[in-house]
Protein backbone atom coordinates (compact mmCIF):
# COMPACT_ATOMS: atom_id res chain seq x y z
CA UNK A 1 0.00 0.00 0.00
CA UNK A 2 1.06 3.13 -1.23
CA UNK A 3 2.13 5.45 2.19
CA UNK A 4 1.52 9.28 2.32
CA UNK A 5 4.18 12.14 2.70
CA UNK A 6 3.82 16.10 3.65
CA UNK A 7 5.41 19.02 2.30
CA UNK A 8 5.98 22.09 4.08
CA UNK A 9 4.52 25.11 1.79
CA UNK A 10 5.54 28.16 2.90
CA UNK A 11 1.68 29.59 2.34
CA UNK A 12 0.00 26.87 3.73
CA UNK A 13 2.02 24.66 5.94
CA UNK A 14 2.41 20.68 5.13
CA UNK A 15 0.61 20.08 2.46
CA UNK A 16 -0.18 16.08 3.09
CA UNK A 17 0.14 13.49 -0.57
CA UNK A 18 -0.59 10.22 -0.38
CA UNK A 19 -2.61 8.17 -3.59
CA UNK A 20 -2.61 9.11 -7.11
CA UNK A 21 -1.84 12.91 -6.15
CA UNK A 22 1.31 11.13 -4.50
CA UNK A 23 2.00 8.95 -7.31
CA UNK A 24 1.58 11.78 -9.73
CA UNK A 25 4.07 14.14 -8.21
CA UNK A 26 7.15 11.30 -7.69
CA UNK A 27 7.38 11.28 -11.44
CA UNK A 28 10.27 12.71 -13.16
CA UNK A 29 8.11 14.52 -15.67
CA UNK A 30 6.13 16.08 -12.55
CA UNK A 31 9.00 16.99 -10.87
CA UNK A 32 10.18 19.21 -13.62
CA UNK A 33 8.54 21.35 -12.44
CA UNK A 34 10.63 22.54 -10.07
CA UNK A 35 12.95 23.72 -12.61
CA UNK A 36 9.79 26.21 -14.18
CA UNK A 37 10.06 29.62 -12.35
CA UNK A 38 6.56 31.00 -12.17
CA UNK A 39 7.37 33.97 -13.44
CA UNK A 40 9.61 33.27 -15.56
CA UNK A 41 12.08 36.81 -16.07
CA UNK A 42 10.40 38.41 -13.39
CA UNK A 43 13.54 37.34 -10.74
CA UNK A 44 15.77 40.07 -12.79
CA UNK A 45 13.59 42.62 -11.24
CA UNK A 46 12.11 41.28 -7.90
CA UNK A 47 15.23 39.03 -6.89
CA UNK A 48 12.90 36.91 -4.48
CA UNK A 49 10.83 35.61 -6.98
CA UNK A 50 12.47 32.61 -8.44
CA UNK A 51 9.42 30.38 -7.01
CA UNK A 52 8.30 27.76 -9.25
CA UNK A 53 5.36 25.91 -10.95
CA UNK A 54 5.73 22.96 -8.81
CA UNK A 55 4.83 24.75 -5.40
CA UNK A 56 2.34 26.88 -7.36
CA UNK A 57 0.41 23.47 -8.33
CA UNK A 58 0.77 21.94 -4.82
CA UNK A 59 -0.78 25.18 -3.35
CA UNK A 60 -3.48 25.23 -6.39
CA UNK A 61 -4.63 21.20 -5.12
CA UNK A 62 -4.40 22.26 -1.74
CA UNK A 63 -7.17 25.04 -1.96
CA UNK A 64 -9.18 22.99 -4.22
CA UNK A 65 -9.14 20.09 -1.72
CA UNK A 66 -10.10 22.29 0.92
CA UNK A 67 -13.02 23.93 -1.35
CA UNK A 68 -14.31 20.72 -2.78
CA UNK A 69 -14.45 19.47 0.75
CA UNK A 70 -16.80 21.98 2.27
CA UNK A 71 -19.00 21.50 -1.65
CA UNK A 72 -18.84 18.44 -0.91
CA UNK A 73 -20.20 18.10 2.61
CA UNK A 74 -23.01 20.87 1.13
CA UNK A 75 -24.29 19.01 -1.48
CA UNK A 76 -22.62 21.21 -4.28
CA UNK A 77 -20.42 18.45 -5.70
CA UNK A 78 -20.57 14.68 -5.80
CA UNK A 79 -17.19 13.11 -4.25
CA UNK A 80 -15.35 11.68 -7.70
CA UNK A 81 -16.10 15.33 -9.16
CA UNK A 82 -13.89 16.87 -6.28
CA UNK A 83 -11.21 14.07 -6.54
CA UNK A 84 -11.04 14.92 -10.38
CA UNK A 85 -10.79 18.12 -10.01
CA UNK A 86 -8.34 18.10 -7.59
CA UNK A 87 -6.39 16.44 -10.00
CA UNK A 88 -7.17 18.80 -12.96
CA UNK A 89 -5.78 21.44 -10.26
CA UNK A 90 -2.21 19.83 -9.54
CA UNK A 91 -1.87 19.31 -13.35
CA UNK A 92 -2.81 22.06 -14.70
CA UNK A 93 0.54 23.18 -14.94
CA UNK A 94 2.11 20.71 -16.24
CA UNK A 95 2.42 21.38 -19.92
CA UNK A 96 4.03 24.56 -19.24
CA UNK A 97 6.81 26.17 -21.62
CA UNK A 98 10.12 26.82 -19.95
CA UNK A 99 10.13 30.79 -19.49
CA UNK A 100 6.85 30.62 -20.48
CA UNK A 101 6.33 34.15 -20.56
CA UNK A 102 8.77 34.40 -23.18
CA UNK A 103 8.99 31.84 -25.02
CA UNK A 104 5.51 29.66 -25.65
CA UNK A 105 4.45 32.80 -27.89
CA UNK A 106 7.36 31.31 -30.23
CA UNK A 107 5.48 28.39 -30.95
CA UNK A 108 2.26 29.82 -31.24
CA UNK A 109 3.30 32.04 -34.34
CA UNK A 110 4.53 28.64 -36.02
CA UNK A 111 1.13 27.09 -34.78
CA UNK A 112 -1.94 28.47 -32.55
CA UNK A 113 -2.24 25.00 -31.44
CA UNK A 114 1.01 24.54 -29.98
CA UNK A 115 0.41 25.99 -26.06
CA UNK A 116 0.98 24.80 -23.12
CA UNK A 117 -2.89 23.01 -22.61
CA UNK A 118 -1.62 21.04 -26.37
CA UNK A 119 1.58 19.72 -24.45
CA UNK A 120 -0.21 19.03 -21.29
CA UNK A 121 -2.43 16.35 -23.76
CA UNK A 122 1.01 14.70 -25.00
CA UNK A 123 2.35 14.35 -21.70
CA UNK A 124 -1.31 12.69 -19.70
CA UNK A 125 -1.55 10.29 -22.52
CA UNK A 126 2.03 9.72 -23.55
CA UNK A 127 3.93 9.48 -19.97
CA UNK A 128 4.11 7.26 -16.85
CA UNK A 129 1.58 9.87 -15.60
CA UNK A 130 -1.08 7.98 -17.59
CA UNK A 131 -0.65 4.96 -16.11
CA UNK A 132 -0.59 6.29 -12.59
CA UNK A 133 -3.90 7.78 -13.60
CA UNK A 134 -5.30 4.63 -14.56
CA UNK A 135 -4.22 2.71 -12.14
CA UNK A 136 -6.64 4.77 -9.29
CA UNK A 137 -9.22 4.74 -12.25
CA UNK A 138 -8.73 7.66 -14.15
CA UNK A 139 -8.27 8.52 -17.93
CA UNK A 140 -6.04 11.00 -19.24
CA UNK A 141 -9.06 12.66 -21.62
CA UNK A 142 -11.07 13.35 -18.14
CA UNK A 143 -8.49 15.17 -16.61
CA UNK A 144 -7.85 17.72 -19.51
CA UNK A 145 -11.26 18.15 -20.44
CA UNK A 146 -10.92 19.53 -17.26
CA UNK A 147 -8.16 21.52 -17.45
CA UNK A 148 -9.35 22.68 -20.79
CA UNK A 149 -12.72 23.48 -19.71
CA UNK A 150 -14.21 20.64 -21.64
CA UNK A 151 -16.69 18.19 -21.19
CA UNK A 152 -19.81 17.99 -19.71
CA UNK A 153 -19.01 18.76 -15.92
CA UNK A 154 -20.32 21.74 -14.84
CA UNK A 155 -17.54 22.27 -12.21
CA UNK A 156 -14.53 23.90 -13.97
CA UNK A 157 -15.13 27.18 -13.35
CA UNK A 158 -13.77 26.40 -9.96
CA UNK A 159 -10.56 25.71 -12.26
CA UNK A 160 -11.04 28.21 -14.41
CA UNK A 161 -13.45 31.03 -13.79
CA UNK A 162 -12.89 34.65 -12.58
CA UNK A 163 -12.22 33.71 -9.19
CA UNK A 164 -10.82 29.90 -9.15
CA UNK A 165 -7.91 28.32 -7.08
CA UNK A 166 -5.28 29.24 -9.51
CA UNK A 167 -5.86 32.88 -9.00
CA UNK A 168 -6.19 32.60 -5.57
CA UNK A 169 -3.11 30.29 -5.19
CA UNK A 170 -0.65 32.72 -7.68
CA UNK A 171 -1.95 36.03 -6.47
CA UNK A 172 -0.59 35.17 -2.99
CA UNK A 173 2.54 33.22 -3.77
CA UNK A 174 3.02 36.00 -6.45
CA UNK A 175 2.68 38.72 -3.50
CA UNK A 176 5.47 36.49 -0.93
CA UNK A 177 7.86 36.29 -3.44
CA UNK A 178 7.94 39.78 -4.80
CA UNK A 179 7.46 41.45 -1.90
CA UNK A 180 5.12 43.55 -3.21
CA UNK A 181 2.55 44.35 -1.16
CA UNK A 182 -0.75 44.83 -3.66
CA UNK A 183 -1.27 40.85 -3.95
CA UNK A 184 -2.74 40.08 -0.40
CA UNK A 185 -6.46 38.99 -0.37
CA UNK A 186 -8.80 37.24 1.60
CA UNK A 187 -8.62 33.34 0.71
CA UNK A 188 -9.83 32.21 3.75
CA UNK A 189 -13.12 34.20 3.60
CA UNK A 190 -13.85 32.88 0.18
CA UNK A 191 -13.23 29.47 0.37
CA UNK A 192 -15.81 29.71 2.76
CA UNK A 193 -18.35 31.91 0.96
CA UNK A 194 -17.80 30.35 -2.39
CA UNK A 195 -20.70 27.90 -3.84
CA UNK A 196 -22.04 26.81 -7.24
CA UNK A 197 -25.78 26.89 -8.73
CA UNK A 198 -27.47 24.92 -10.66
CA UNK A 199 -26.18 26.43 -14.03
CA UNK A 200 -23.10 25.77 -12.68
CA UNK A 201 -21.97 29.70 -12.24
CA UNK A 202 -19.81 30.69 -9.06
CA UNK A 203 -21.81 32.17 -6.71
CA UNK A 204 -20.33 33.53 -3.67
CA UNK A 205 -22.46 34.93 -0.61
CA UNK A 206 -22.85 38.80 0.55
CA UNK A 207 -20.77 37.46 3.48
CA UNK A 208 -17.85 37.46 0.96
CA UNK A 209 -18.38 40.43 -1.08
CA UNK A 210 -15.66 42.46 0.33
CA UNK A 211 -12.83 39.72 -0.41
CA UNK A 212 -14.20 39.44 -3.78
CA UNK A 213 -13.75 43.30 -4.28
CA UNK A 214 -10.02 43.07 -2.96
CA UNK A 215 -9.38 40.16 -4.84
CA UNK A 216 -10.40 42.67 -8.37
CA UNK A 217 -8.51 44.85 -7.33
CA UNK A 218 -5.77 42.78 -5.74
CA UNK A 219 -5.59 41.54 -9.18
CA UNK A 220 -5.23 44.40 -11.30
CA UNK A 221 -2.82 46.13 -9.22
CA UNK A 222 -0.65 42.51 -9.95
CA UNK A 223 -0.94 42.93 -13.17
CA UNK A 224 0.46 46.84 -13.21
CA UNK A 225 3.36 45.91 -10.97
CA UNK A 226 4.24 42.38 -11.29
CA UNK A 227 3.16 40.63 -14.16
CA UNK A 228 3.30 43.47 -16.77
CA UNK A 229 5.97 45.54 -15.45
CA UNK A 230 8.05 47.38 -17.39
CA UNK A 231 10.80 45.94 -17.32
CA UNK A 232 10.37 42.23 -16.72
CA UNK A 233 8.44 42.48 -19.87
CA UNK A 234 11.53 44.37 -22.19
CA UNK A 235 13.85 40.94 -20.84
CA UNK A 236 10.46 38.88 -22.23
CA UNK A 237 10.83 40.50 -25.40
CA UNK A 238 14.67 40.17 -25.71
CA UNK A 239 14.71 36.88 -25.19
CA UNK A 240 11.77 36.04 -27.61
CA UNK A 241 13.74 38.41 -30.34
CA UNK A 242 17.71 36.34 -28.90
CA UNK A 243 15.63 32.94 -29.89
CA UNK A 244 14.11 34.12 -32.95
CA UNK A 245 17.92 34.94 -34.29
CA UNK A 246 18.82 31.78 -32.54
CA UNK A 247 16.41 30.62 -35.16
CA UNK A 248 18.11 31.53 -38.03
CA UNK A 249 21.31 30.76 -37.08
CA UNK A 250 21.78 27.38 -35.77
CA UNK A 251 19.50 24.58 -37.18
CA UNK A 252 19.31 22.68 -34.14
CA UNK A 253 17.15 25.39 -32.29
CA UNK A 254 15.20 26.15 -35.21
CA UNK A 255 14.13 22.73 -34.91
CA UNK A 256 13.05 22.56 -31.71
CA UNK A 257 10.05 25.30 -32.43
CA UNK A 258 7.76 22.60 -34.02
CA UNK A 259 4.87 20.29 -32.69
CA UNK A 260 6.98 17.29 -34.02
CA UNK A 261 9.60 18.05 -32.12
CA UNK A 262 7.44 18.07 -28.96
CA UNK A 263 5.79 15.11 -29.07
CA UNK A 264 9.32 13.31 -29.64
CA UNK A 265 10.69 14.27 -26.59
CA UNK A 266 7.86 13.78 -24.62
CA UNK A 267 7.64 10.12 -26.33
CA UNK A 268 11.73 9.41 -25.85
CA UNK A 269 11.08 11.02 -21.78
CA UNK A 270 13.37 13.84 -22.75
CA UNK A 271 10.71 16.23 -21.93
CA UNK A 272 12.04 15.97 -18.16
CA UNK A 273 14.81 18.06 -18.75
CA UNK A 274 13.31 20.55 -20.62
CA UNK A 275 12.88 23.58 -18.28
CA UNK A 276 14.84 27.03 -17.46
CA UNK A 277 18.18 25.18 -16.93
CA UNK A 278 17.38 23.78 -20.67
CA UNK A 279 17.30 27.52 -21.94
CA UNK A 280 20.03 28.89 -20.41
CA UNK A 281 22.39 26.17 -21.59
CA UNK A 282 21.40 26.97 -24.90
CA UNK A 283 22.28 30.39 -24.44
CA UNK A 284 25.87 29.45 -23.21
CA UNK A 285 26.09 27.32 -26.17
CA UNK A 286 25.46 30.04 -28.26
CA UNK A 287 28.23 32.07 -26.47
CA UNK A 288 30.73 29.59 -27.34
CA UNK A 289 29.62 28.74 -31.23
CA UNK A 290 31.08 30.01 -34.09
CA UNK A 291 27.55 29.65 -35.99
CA UNK A 292 26.32 32.40 -34.17
CA UNK A 293 26.75 35.94 -34.70
CA UNK A 294 28.31 38.82 -33.11
CA UNK A 295 25.13 40.65 -32.56
CA UNK A 296 22.92 37.82 -31.04
CA UNK A 297 26.22 36.89 -28.84
CA UNK A 298 25.62 40.49 -27.35
CA UNK A 299 21.81 39.87 -27.12
CA UNK A 300 22.91 36.99 -24.86
CA UNK A 301 25.62 38.52 -22.56
CA UNK A 302 22.79 41.41 -22.07
CA UNK A 303 20.07 39.24 -21.33
CA UNK A 304 22.59 37.61 -18.45
CA UNK A 305 24.16 40.65 -17.49
CA UNK A 306 20.65 42.20 -16.74
CA UNK A 307 21.43 45.48 -19.35
CA UNK A 308 18.18 44.75 -21.45
CA UNK A 309 16.14 46.89 -23.28
CA UNK A 310 15.09 50.59 -21.68
CA UNK A 311 11.53 51.42 -22.20
CA UNK A 312 11.18 54.51 -24.63
CA UNK A 313 7.04 55.23 -25.20
CA UNK A 314 4.79 54.00 -22.31
CA UNK A 315 1.27 54.91 -23.53
CA UNK A 316 -0.45 52.58 -21.02
CA UNK A 317 -3.66 53.27 -19.01
CA UNK A 318 -6.39 52.00 -18.05
CA UNK A 319 -9.48 52.18 -19.45
CA UNK A 320 -13.32 51.58 -19.90
CA UNK A 321 -12.47 49.89 -22.99
CA UNK A 322 -9.47 48.30 -25.45
CA UNK A 323 -7.53 50.21 -27.63
CA UNK A 324 -8.36 51.96 -29.89
CA UNK A 325 -6.88 51.82 -33.63
CA UNK A 326 -6.11 55.83 -33.43
CA UNK A 327 -4.04 54.11 -29.93
CA UNK A 328 -1.98 51.85 -32.12
CA UNK A 329 -1.71 53.99 -34.90
CA UNK A 330 0.23 56.88 -32.25
CA UNK A 331 2.65 53.66 -31.10
CA UNK A 332 3.08 53.06 -35.13
CA UNK A 333 3.95 56.64 -35.52
CA UNK A 334 6.73 56.69 -32.57
CA UNK A 335 8.22 53.68 -34.25
CA UNK A 336 8.42 55.77 -37.91
CA UNK A 337 10.03 58.22 -36.31
CA UNK A 338 12.79 56.14 -35.12
CA UNK A 339 13.18 54.16 -38.54
CA UNK A 340 16.66 54.94 -40.23
CA UNK A 341 18.02 56.43 -36.83
CA UNK A 342 17.87 53.07 -34.59
CA UNK A 343 18.38 49.60 -36.05
CA UNK A 344 14.87 48.14 -36.21
CA UNK A 345 15.92 44.71 -33.83
CA UNK A 346 16.67 47.26 -31.24
CA UNK A 347 12.89 48.62 -31.46
CA UNK A 348 10.71 46.55 -29.31
CA UNK A 349 7.12 47.25 -29.62
CA UNK A 350 4.55 45.26 -27.08
CA UNK A 351 0.92 45.89 -27.19
CA UNK A 352 -1.57 43.91 -25.42
CA UNK A 353 -5.48 44.55 -23.74
CA UNK A 354 -5.75 42.87 -20.02
CA UNK A 355 -9.54 42.28 -19.18
CA UNK A 356 -10.20 43.35 -15.76
CA UNK A 357 -12.63 40.64 -15.77
CA UNK A 358 -12.44 37.53 -17.61
CA UNK A 359 -14.45 34.71 -18.36
CA UNK A 360 -17.61 34.11 -16.79
CA UNK A 361 -18.27 36.70 -14.10
CA UNK A 362 -18.57 36.09 -10.28
CA UNK A 363 -22.32 36.36 -8.81
CA UNK A 364 -23.30 37.66 -5.23
CA UNK A 365 -26.10 36.08 -3.90
CA UNK A 366 -28.13 38.69 -2.08
CA UNK A 367 -30.92 37.61 0.18
CA UNK A 368 -32.09 34.64 -2.44
CA UNK A 369 -31.10 36.76 -5.50
CA UNK A 370 -27.81 36.80 -7.62
CA UNK A 371 -26.53 39.52 -8.81
CA UNK A 372 -23.01 39.98 -11.13
CA UNK A 373 -20.66 41.29 -9.37
CA UNK A 374 -19.96 44.46 -11.56
CA UNK A 375 -23.71 44.90 -11.66
CA UNK A 376 -24.58 48.44 -10.57
CA UNK A 377 -27.74 47.61 -8.75
CA UNK A 378 -25.45 46.00 -6.48
CA UNK A 379 -23.33 49.03 -6.02
CA UNK A 380 -19.93 46.91 -5.23
CA UNK A 381 -16.35 48.47 -6.22
CA UNK A 382 -16.28 46.13 -9.43
CA UNK A 383 -18.87 48.24 -10.49
CA UNK A 384 -16.32 50.94 -10.37
CA UNK A 385 -13.63 49.74 -11.64
CA UNK A 386 -11.86 50.06 -15.07
CA UNK A 387 -12.67 47.08 -17.71
CA UNK A 388 -9.50 47.05 -19.19
CA UNK A 389 -5.44 47.51 -18.66
CA UNK A 390 -4.03 48.49 -22.14
CA UNK A 391 -0.31 47.91 -22.03
CA UNK A 392 1.08 50.05 -25.14
CA UNK A 393 4.77 50.61 -25.05
CA UNK A 394 8.07 50.82 -27.14
CA UNK A 395 11.43 49.88 -26.02
CA UNK A 396 14.78 50.51 -27.33
CA UNK A 397 18.04 48.41 -26.87
CA UNK A 398 20.37 50.27 -24.25
CA UNK A 399 22.78 51.41 -26.99
CA UNK A 400 20.47 53.57 -28.74
CA UNK A 401 18.70 54.23 -25.87
CA UNK A 402 19.56 58.49 -25.48
CA UNK A 403 19.69 58.75 -29.48
CA UNK A 404 16.13 57.59 -29.65
CA UNK A 405 14.65 59.72 -26.96
CA UNK A 406 16.56 62.73 -27.89
CA UNK A 407 15.18 62.22 -31.63
CA UNK A 408 11.73 61.67 -30.41
CA UNK A 409 11.47 64.56 -27.35
CA UNK A 410 14.68 66.65 -28.18
CA UNK A 411 17.99 66.92 -25.94
CA UNK A 412 17.96 65.84 -22.31
CA UNK A 413 18.86 68.47 -20.09
CA UNK A 414 21.64 67.45 -17.47
CA UNK A 415 20.33 66.67 -13.94
CA UNK A 416 20.86 69.62 -11.59
CA UNK A 417 23.64 68.76 -9.09
CA UNK A 418 21.94 69.49 -6.55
Amino acid sequence: MQGFKRVYDELYGFIRLGGVVLGVVDTPVFQRLRRVRQLSAAYLVYPGATHTRFSHSLGTMHLMNKLTSRLVQEGYIPRDEAEALSLAALLYNIGVFPFAHSLESLYLEMDKELDNKYLASLILEKTEIRDVLSDWGYTPSEIIGLIKGEGKTRYSVLLRGDLDVRKLDYLRRDTLHTGVAYGMIDVDRLLETISLDENGDMVVDIKGLRAVENFYVARLHMYQSVYYHKTIIGYELLLRLIYRRLMEELPEVAETLSSRWLREIVETGDIVYWDDEWVFSRLYVALSSERVSRDVKKMIRDFLDRNGPRILVDLSRLSMKPPSPSDYEELRNYRERLEGAVPGESIHLFADSIPVFRRKPVYIRVRGRKLSVDSKELDALPFYLPRYYNVLRIYVSPDYRERARDLLFGPQKPASPL
